[in-house]
């Protein structure tokens, strides 16, 4: 019943507008803002054309405020909590308003990426770098509509580089605290027809220990490449080829709050990546790719004096392949309809194939079976007078497991003559069990997709002549059936029941044109529902500050300011609340070099965000890029 519903309601808004009235495309629109976001609805659109809530990490904002990887940037957002094992390379998990990090999609230009062999099937942003990023998109509430299982939660994408213009090299150095190097070297540009970016970097840092009561420092090493080429085959096709390949290398402690001087953690990550774009005619275009992913874990504990009981030796290894045939038609173009409004639809097919197996110490290989996903999307996006814009998603996925599961999602945004804007955002979502979940030692054949749904609505609004921006938005989602872990006896069941809730809340400043003061609110309430109890290692309340300043035409000042406020873990154990600061300053020595220093953590404050774990102390980075 819930699929036709969604069918009907689709069909029938579609019939309702285009009946009456239509219009150009949205990207042909004149008066749109420069900021546009892909990931939303699949298509380019502006952002403040979308119902849902959105955040744009730009390569401006990455270079000014010197972050390191992609954790660092996406851990100072308003909504978005996460928790360490410890720094230099430690297990990492993202909370998008709450949600558990399964529950959140992790993509690479649209491809997911994903560690099909872990218990929850996520991704851990703990080593992915900033090599080749032009932008990260992170959507927030169910998406499921578009993306399939896993987006319960939300959806980050990071989207690399196209390279553009003259061809052009670079080459950069750090140097930071604890004996920590990182070099990096690459170029962008295009030949003719011929486009391409690349880039390659290489840490090695003495790093800390992560236990909390540790001395013994815990090195880290991490490498990586990162491609992406297309070429123009004529005015209406291209084909394109990308690649990842990322390794990194990192010693680690227990948990036991103690040094483990044996333990051991490696990772690889392998993508390649190939796809077509093709321009049909002046009302359809076609997007089809072809990825392939593997990702390598080894996680090795010899014993030691400390625990003569150790002993382990382990290799995971999670393949995954992924098709995607996208297609999006302009009906205001194909039906010629009123110039009004704007019509797009967006539907597709996405088929993936999943694989798991693990080997254990004594080199014996247990192959965890293998799932195929079929899914089929729908989405249709409406703008009427550039003022109101609507857009109504569904979709289907087919699982070899557990069959057929329907998903749908509704957004709409209205800008009023004020320059205020109206968005809200309606959807569903369902999280598939992970092959562990389904086939290891604990596992049940049985399992059902954990499901979910939730709902945003929100104000923006801009004052004085735009030097003045304030938003602020109410969420809930609720999740049933969610799989969790019950005993070594029982296993893996369909039991688990939460729901977040809260206020997100940005404020902007803009007095001057080289000086920007910023500030996010984020209240979160999350709560197991099925112990009644507060989910772990989220905070409360969240502050974000931040301040960025442009002098004398070659320097630029940055200032961050994070506060966590009740943080549980475990759900009874309150956490140190805890302040962090941050500063960035770059000069520009002239238009191909730049140099720059970074201070974490400045006022070298002591928290945790995982109990037994240690955090960063103040750490100092210096560094210099040269482009030729």
């Amino acid at each position: 019943m819930k699929k036709v519903a969604w069918i009907i309601l689709f069909l029938c808004t579609n019939t309702i507008f285009t009946g009456s009235v239509s219009a150009q495309t949205l990207a042909n629109q004149p008066n749109l803002p420069k900021e546009i976001i892909i990931t939303a609805s699949k298509i380019e659109e502006d952002v403040k054309q979308t119902g849902s809530s959105v955040i744009i990490i730009t390569s401006e904002e990455i270079d000014r405020k010197r972050y390191a990887s992609v954790l660092e940037a996406l851990r100072r957002k308003t909504g978005i909590g996460s928790a360490s094992n410890g720094p230099f390379g430690g297990s990492t998990d993202i909370f998008l308003r709450g949600a558990n990090a399964a529950h959140t999609l992790v993509m690479i230009d649209g491809v997911r990426i994903y560690d099909a062999i872990t218990a929850d099937a996520n991704y851990d942003l703990a080593h992915l770098p900033l090599d080749n990023v032009e932008r990260i998109e992170i959507i927030k509430g169910p998406q499921s509509s578009l993306y399939g299982s896993d987006a319960m939660g939300g959806v980050i994408n990071i989207i690399t580089r196209r390279g553009q213009g003259k061809p052009r090299f670079f080459v950069s150095t750090e140097v930071g605290t604890k004996d920590t190097y990182v070099e990096a070297l690459g170029g962008q540009g295009n030949i003719g027809k011929f486009n391409y970016s690349l880039d390659a970097s290489h840490q090695v840092s003495d790093g800390i220990s992560k236990a909390r009561d540790g001395g013994e420092a815990d090195s880290y090493e991490k490498s990586s490449i990162s491609s992406k080429m297309s070429y123009q085959l004529n005015d209406d096709l291209e084909v394109g080829l990308q690649g990842l390949y990322l390794y990194a290398r990192s010693e680690g402690d227990d948990g036991s709050f103690q040094d483990d001087p044996n333990r051991l953690f490696e990772f690889e990550n392998s993508l390649a990546t190939l796809f077509t774009n093709k321009h049909v005619n002046e009302f359809w275009d076609q997007k089809l790719q072809y990825s392939w992913f593997r990702n390598i874990r080894w996680d090795s504990d010899d014993k030691d004096r400390v625990d003569t009981t150790e002993d382990n030796r382990s290799k995971f290894t999670g393949r995954t392949q992924n098709a995607d045939w996208q297609h999006t038609m302009n009906l205001s173009e194909l039906f010629s309809l009123n110039e009004n409004v704007a019509d797009t639809l967006i539907f597709g097919f996405q088929y993936s194939h999943e694989y798991g197996e693990s080997q254990s110490a004594t080199g014996s290989t247990t192959a965890l079976n293998t799932t195929n996903t079929a899914g089929y999307y729908f989405e249709n996006k409406l703008g009427l007078d550039d003022k109101m814009f609507w857009t109504l998603a569904f979709r289907t996925d087919d699982h070899s497991r557990f069959g057929l599961h329907t998903t749908g999602r509704s957004t709409f945004s209205y800008l009023f003559e004020t320059d205020t804007r109206l968005k809200g955002s309606y959807g569903t979502g369902f999280n598939a069990p992970s092959l562990f979940q389904l086939f290891s030692d604990f596992g049940n054949a049985n399992l059902s997709a954990g499901t979910s749904w939730g709902y945003d609505v929100g104000l923006e609004q801009e004052l004085f002549d735009n030097k003045v921006s304030v938003s602020a938005l109410f969420f809930l989602q609720r999740f049933k059936d969610l799989i969790e872990f019950e005993s070594l006896a029982v296993g893996y069941v369909n039991r688990g029941s939460a729901r977040t809730r809260g206020i997100e809340s940005e404020f902007e400043y803009r007095p001057l044109e080289n000086f920007t003061i910023g500030y996010g609110f984020t209240y979160l309430e999350a709560r197991d529902l099925e112990n009644n109890r507060h989910l772990r290692r989220r905070p409360n309340l969240k502050h974000n500050i931040s301040f960025d300043l442009a002098f004398w035409d070659q320097f630029n000042w940055n200032v961050d300011v994070v506060r966590n406020l009740k943080t549980y873990d475990p759900a009874a154990t309150r956490l140190k609340d805890y302040t962090v600061v941050d500063m960035a300053l770059n000069y520009a020595i002239n238009a191909d070099t730049n140099a720059y220093l970074k201070i974490d953590n400045i006022f070298d404050a002591i928290y945790h965000e995982i109990r037994g774990f240690t955090t960063a102390p103040r750490l100092f980075r210096v560094g210099a890029k040269v482009t030729f």
